[in-house]
């Protein structure tokens, strides 16, 4: 094996038999030899400047990621293909891809979409494709909603997603407007109703602050703010007026509840407290950046408490 078929191998040992020509020319590849591979029926065209080495089984993950590399560098599997790669209850032989927004993508058999948002891309089987949570919210674009309930409440049902990580998606990146949260909302609101959302998320934040190495906080401390609005604080330490809790009602996305939230931290703030909130994403994805913030802030080595959410674009809107 010379050089060049070394550096093409690179490529169709870990993609199914597949190779890219912008891949083989990234790495060095001459054009010339590369189209000499082609000329001589070494590699078989797949999608337009996507070859398969001759002889390999043509199986479903080649279809699927044949599609991605004839996107590009900046694709990934998604929606109902992206399901079927990962376990969910549905097949979809079909490549169907994202890309960023500011890209184009026209290929026959290809399903292609585009996105403004952060990519939440993990690899599957050498596939790169959206996350679990995030190929859920993307499917309620795409599935008549029957069915996507169907396949909701069969992924949590079978383990196949948790339904803390759809909560944590929708709160981080299930805003107004972003295709498929109402629908995802819609699909959980039937088993896992506002209060309840409420509960799980201070149990969760509950279990980080006690795995932290700070003293034990007071639950459910009654506190009359400044403006004599009566509260009650998930987790307090009133003689250093901090207070820790979960917000998981933002996730339902009501304007009127968020401004009533939003009120209610004002008046424990004006009244002397530090008042940090945390939705789902933070507590499922962020927990360690929460516990080491209130370990440093106790350790006295951090001028401020923990980083408050509300300033990120997790905050409710």
């Amino acid at each position: 094996m010379n050089g060049i078929d070394e550096l093409i191998t690179r490529f169709t040992a870990a993609q199914y038999g597949l190779v890219a020509r912008w891949q083989a020319l990234a790495v060095g590849v001459p054009a010339a030899a590369f189209d000499h591979r082609i000329a001589k029926e070494m590699l078989v065209l797949v999608h337009p400047a996507v070859y398969r080495l001759r002889g390999v089984p043509y199986t479903q993950e080649l279809r699927w990621l044949a599609g991605v590399l004839a996107a590009g560098p900046e694709a990934w599997l998604s929606h109902r293909a992206g399901a079927s790669l990962q376990g969910f209850d549905l097949r979809f032989p079909k490549p169907e891809i994202t890309i960023a927004h500011r890209r184009e993508c026209h290929l026959d058999g290809v399903i292609a979409h585009r996105t403004r948002r952060a990519h939440d891309v993990v690899m599957v089987r050498g596939i790169p494709v959206t996350s679990k949570p995030r190929t859920l919210l993307d499917c309620a674009t795409v599935l008549p909603f029957p069915v996507f309930e169907r396949l909701l409440q069969n992924a949590v049902t079978s383990g196949v997603v948790k339904i803390e990580a759809i909560l944590a998606i929708v709160d981080r990146r299930g805003g107004r407007g972003v295709d498929g949260t109402n629908d995802t909302r819609r699909a959980l609101a039937g088993g896992l109703v506002d209060d309840k959302i409420q509960r799980e998320l201070e149990l969760l934040l509950a279990r980080i602050i006690a795995s932290a190495d700070v003293p034990a906080p007071v639950r459910q401390h009654p506190l009359t703010c400044a403006d004599g609005r009566e509260v009650v604080l998930d987790n307090a330490w009133p003689d250093r007026k901090i207070a820790v809790e979960g917000v998981g009602l933002r996730w339902h996305g009501n304007a009127g509840q968020a401004r009533k939230t939003r009120a209610r931290s004002r008046s424990i703030t004006a009244s002397g407290w530090d008042h940090y909130e945390y939705g789902w994403s933070e507590a499922v994805e962020e927990a360690d950046d929460i516990r080491r913030l209130l370990e440093s802030f106790w350790a006295g080595s951090a001028g401020h408490g923990p980083a408050d959410p509300a300033q990120n674009e997790d905050a409710a809107a």
